[in-house]
């Protein structure tokens, strides 16, 4: 049986800049429409860390490594259509689509479909903190949390060659990985997407949707319109699901 490839990754980027901007007053600025001569240097994604499921190793690729900006770009497109399944904080709204941007200018194109598995959302839809950043989440919850904050200056600085800020900011980032690799895992049995469609040459033998181990226990029936299954509890993640099988039709098919 195939295990399904589960990508946890983090981006860093530098914001845009503008050029110097002609106002009269504080008023000028707040209601000024950007036209792009204003532009002096737009934002873009100058780094990544990522980490696939199952391995001790975080990676990490950079604009300034060897083969530059585009090997970068390529290096990311090639990560994410390995993946099945793609994990981050934020991702869906972030991460991700600043890297699909980023391919398209680079004449890219868009990577092989995964699904996604954004830990922000979820803490969203399952519960009703007051504040659902990823290093308020970890630090609830008692997991591996963030190593530093984010800082454009050190930004600016690693792409312009600054040694001692590369080193710097890809600790930032390999330590956000980890941080999201631990909230995901905390959090996956209240996700609601199926790792087991990804799972090759299955047998009868049931698994879990979500970390597709074989450890379930049989705890009662679930009922729906159609009938009765088999209801499923993962002794390794903890994810309650339901068998494929019908045991008991609500009404007779003929």
């Amino acid at each position: 049986m195939s295990k399904p490839k589960v990508l946890v990754f983090d981006i860093e980027r530098v914001p845009m800049r503008t050029k110097p901007l002609e106002a009269w007053s504080m008023k000028d600025l707040q209601y000024r429409r950007l036209r792009p001569e204003d532009i002096d240097s737009w934002g873009r994604t100058i780094c990544l860390a990522y980490q696939w499921l199952g391995e001790r190793k975080v990676h990490f690729i950079a604009e300034w490594q060897e083969g530059g900006r585009a090997a970068f770009l390529q290096n990311a497109h090639d990560m994410l259509s390995q993946a099945d399944l793609v994990v981050g904080h934020n991702s869906t709204s972030f991460d991700v689509p600043h890297l699909q941007g980023e391919f398209a200018l680079e004449g890219l194109g868009e990577p092989e479909p995964f699904k996604q598995f954004d830990t922000l959302l979820t803490a969203r839809k399952k519960f009703n903190f007051e504040a659902n950043h990823l290093d308020t989440l970890t630090r609830r919850f008692g997991l591996r949390h963030k190593t530093d904050k984010y800082s454009s200056k050190v930004a600016f600085a690693a792409v312009d060659g600054d040694e001692k800020a590369q080193k710097r900011i890809q600790r930032y980032n390999e330590g956000d990985v980890r941080a999201t690799t631990a909230l995901y895992l905390y959090l996956r049995p209240w996700g609601s997407f199926n790792l087991g469609t990804f799972v090759d040459g299955a047998d009868e033998t049931p698994i879990c949707p979500i970390c597709t181990s074989t450890k379930l226990e049989k705890r009662g029936v679930r009922s729906s319109s159609l009938g009765r299954y088999q209801q499923y509890f993962c002794t390794h993640c903890r994810k309650w699901s339901k068998g494929k099988r019908l045991l008991s039709p609500t009404v007779e098919v003929r």
